[in-house]
């Protein structure tokens, strides 16, 4: 049996969840620059894909208390409560809205999807840490237990499965590992049957099967109480296992069709790359909806999103100055932009005590699936 006693649980699933966030974004700015989309749109329809994915991390598992604040209120509420379930609904949408939007003719899902078991698999080490993602007591020499303090701890004692006095939780199935695992194969599958999947939209529609079936069979393992959402049993089953179950169905009766019919040659259509109207209108979109939200977002959630958004201001600032600005005068101008901020620079306070100093402490943790 191994130990875990869930120190520091929240800082080191924010830690993963940031490497993942950074290294699956890189990632898809490589393949994306691989296979010739505009960089600056790429960027921003990755940039909707993350800021949708948060949102739908947190609507899935809102409860009345939370939609009450949200409809009441006008505040987007916090929860430490998440589900990747909703996250990857939501990505999807905010994906293709902003594709279409930016006049982008590839399905570019079929490379997006390619990155999400990978960044699932580099997370869940965080969800382990922390124990949110608690499996069900079990007698294999693999299992967990974990301290006081943690999700499953608590959830045992008020279940009346250990004493108030006991140390360590009940011994569980180490269900993030199950799914680094999972995840892992599903996104070496992806990869050797690449040159197989060319056809538009198969890639995606095998990796939501796949995922799917595989979320489907490890809920058999997870703790009714670590499912943040849909987790009432129906029938022997949970609520969401049979969404699961009928979402795999689905798209897999579609890949199926899809492959049997016959190949057509699709030359790869034409990009307009000076939407520069559209790029700005959703960069203002953007910004508001995490204007509107960032209430409910955690500090790391916040920070992925500057991480994210940053290149595409950037980005989108110098293609701007190159297309509507005079070429004599660009030098000029970047001088006039630069030099009021090497002049504050140099506006100190003569008196060391003209400085006013602040002091700030804050506390925070996440838990999540």
């Amino acid at each position: 049996m191994f130990i875990i006693n869930g120190d520091n649980g929240g800082n080191w699933y924010s830690f993963f969840y940031l490497l993942s966030s950074v290294l699956t974004f890189l990632f898809l700015l490589y393949l994306g620059m691989k296979k010739g989309y505009p960089i600056l749109s790429w960027i921003l329809i990755l940039v909707s894909g993350a800021l949708f994915f948060i949102i739908g991390t947190k609507l899935l598992t809102f409860r009345s208390a939370e939609w009450t604040t949200l409809f009441r209120n006008g505040v987007f509420p916090h929860t430490a409560s998440k589900s990747a379930i909703g996250g990857m609904l939501f990505a999807i949408l905010g994906i293709e809205l902003s594709r279409s939007w930016l006049k982008i003719k590839e399905f570019v899902l079929d490379t997006y999807v390619l990155m999400v078991p990978l960044g699932l698999a580099l997370q869940k080490p965080g969800c382990l840490l922390a124990g949110c993602c608690f499996g069900t007591p079990t007698a294999l020499p693999w299992g967990v237990q974990y301290a006081q303090g943690t999700a499953v701890h608590h959830q045992h004692w008020i279940s009346n499965r250990i004493p108030a006095t006991e140390l360590l939780s009940l011994p569980v199935h180490p269900v993030p590992l199950y799914e680094i695992i999972s995840y892992l194969m599903i996104f070496g599958v992806l990869i050797l049957l690449a040159p197989a999947l060319q056809k538009r939209g198969s890639r995606f529609l095998l990796a939501i099967t796949m995922l799917a079936i595989s979320r489907f069979t490890l809920e058999f393992f997870r703790d009714p109480a670590a499912t943040q959402a849909l987790g009432q049993m129906i029938g022997g089953l949970k609520a969401l296992q049979w969404i699961l179950l009928l979402t795999g169905l689905v798209t897999a009766i579609i890949l199926y069709g899809k492959l049997k019919r016959p190949s057509t040659s699709v030359k790869n259509p034409s990009v307009t790359h000076y939407l520069m109207w559209r790029k700005f209108a959703l960069i203002l979109f953007l910004s508001l909806i995490i204007w509107a939200v960032h209430m409910g977002f955690s500090a790391t959630e916040m920070l992925v999103m500057n991480l994210k958004l940053l290149p595409a201001l950037i980005l989108f600032g110098f293609h701007a100055w190159i297309r509507f600005t005079v070429p004599p005068f660009r030098l000029a101008g970047i001088i006039i932009l630069i030099l009021p901020l090497f002049i504050m620079g140099q506006s100190v306070p003569d008196k060391e005590d003209a400085w006013e100093y602040f002091h700030s402490f804050g506390a925070g943790g996440t838990f999540g699936s």
